[in-house]
């Protein structure tokens, strides 16, 4: 089981909890993953929505969004209310 910070988050959207739960099943045991870390400077409060930190190979910060993305040749699309 992987080390989790905290141990049973609270999301703001499912597409997190769905990422929260595809992180966990796949990490190791010395992994550690920590949801919803807040992050300030003099001007703002930030959030990051997964710190991931991964035996032997580093960490990572993940920024999940909603919605619809998708791939064509060698450009990424999200839908969103304006179109693609």
């Amino acid at each position: 089981m992987s080390i989790r910070i905290p141990q049973e988050p609270r999301f703001a959207h499912v597409t997190e909890e769905v990422v929260w739960r595809a992180l966990i099943d796949q990490l190791g045991p010395n992994d550690l993953v920590v949801a919803n870390q807040r992050v300030t400077d003099h001007d703002k409060d930030h959030e990051i929505d997964f710190v991931v930190a991964l035996e032997g190979y580093g960490v990572i910060c993940l920024e999940v969004k909603g919605g619809e993305i998708w791939h064509e040749n060698d450009t990424w699309y999200q839908r969103r209310p304006d179109g693609p």
